[in-house]
């Protein structure tokens, strides 16, 4: 929920962790107004990507996807969501 996402690409058996954010976001956007988009769960045929054995690789591939939209002064990395 904080990073706003909308879609979510979960596998089947964590299809009741996004419905549970669902239920948190829809309590909390009806006593404060709007503040949380409600995710829903995408199932199905993801993409997966496998050998990521460490941190630097991770990153190297964010980088290539184009999911990394630049790094401010305070070292966090900010990624596309």
């Amino acid at each position: 929920m904080v990073v706003r996402a909308t879609d979510v690409p979960v596998g089947d058996d964590q299809v009741k962790h996004i419905e549970l954010s669902r239920q948190l976001a829809k309590s909390f956007n009806h006593k404060y107004g709007v503040v949380f988009p409600l995710p829903a769960a995408v199932t199905g045929q993801l993409h997966t990507y496998r050998h990521i054995r460490t941190w630097w690789e991770l990153l190297l591939l964010l980088y290539a996807l184009g999911a990394i939209t630049g790094q401010p002064d305070n070292g966090i990395i900010v990624c596309r969501v």
